[in-house]
């Protein structure tokens, strides 16, 4: 039985994917990655890549299975990929690329029992969720001794960013507007995983780019165009971003094994 906000959250994503899960047309590899979020995923997806064959991956969240296709396909590298989520849509999507029966089901009420999977995703999850924490514990629960916990998350947004905050997903229902602390959310995986990657991206720069320039979709389709995106990001976050905290990252990224 989904809560009332599931329920909100589940009408909002179902519009978002039958306006915007169209076609894809994707021509980068893990070698040269396109596309923002296909970097950073592939930042993760190395640690695993020589080892996940016969694994069980489990991805909460998963939306259409987007970068998973395109970058560690299972069918590619022989691994059982599970892909939950609120909509009904974009699993449909996923399934097509994917070739596997995905499950509808909402990040905080998962049907799976503890210490079954080899590796958890929660690719850009947590900032949508009431009560990241206990969900957060729950997806470490999910891993065997020895498993890898991949997450994106937004963070707390600079103050600058707060014009394009409002016209986000989460501020459409004001219980979902989360501000992750980065340093509460490494201190929750450290309980009992060990951190083998930490990175913060996503400066005001970049969100300018994005939104005036268009850079995402032109990062899309050049491996080029992304290594200049993200090296003025990073160059963004190593100076300006470090002298003044509102200009500073708005996106962290952490791999970890469980001990």
């Amino acid at each position: 039985m989904y809560t009332q906000w599931e329920k909100n959250q589940q009408r909002w994503w179902e519009q978002h994917y039958t306006a915007h899960a169209a076609g894809h047309n994707y021509r980068g590899s893990p070698s040269k990655p396109q596309g923002i979020r296909h970097y950073y995923a592939e930042k993760l997806f190395r640690y695993v890549r020589s080892n996940i064959t016969g694994k069980l991956w489990i991805d909460v969240g998963a939306g259409t299975s987007l970068v998973i296709a395109d970058l560690i396909h299972p069918l590619i590298y022989n691994y059982r990929y599970v892909a939950t989520d609120l909509s009904k849509i974009a699993l449909q999507h996923g399934r097509r690329r994917i070739g596997q029966i995905p499950i509808i089901s909402s990040a905080s009420h998962l049907p799976f029992a503890q210490s079954q999977a080899d590796v958890v995703s929660g690719l850009g999850l947590l900032q949508y969720l009431p009560e990241w924490q206990h969900t957060l514990r729950a997806l470490i629960d999910l891993l065997k001794p020895g498993g890898y916990i991949m997450l994106t998350s937004a963070i707390t947004k600079p103050r600058i960013l707060a014009r394009w905050r409002k016209a986000s997903y989460t501020a459409r229902f004001a219980s979902q507007e989360r501000y992750i602390d980065p340093e509460e959310l490494k201190a929750i995986v450290a309980e009992r995983c060990e951190i083998l990657l930490c990175g913060y991206s996503a400066s005001p720069l970049r969100f300018a780019l994005f939104w005036f320039g268009r850079l995402d979709r032109l990062a899309l389709k050049s491996y080029r165009v992304t290594e200049v995106s993200v090296a003025l990001d990073r160059l963004w976050l190593r100076t300006l971003g470090k002298l003044v905290r509102s200009l500073g990252p708005g996106e962290i990224t952490i791999l970890a094994r469980k001990g």
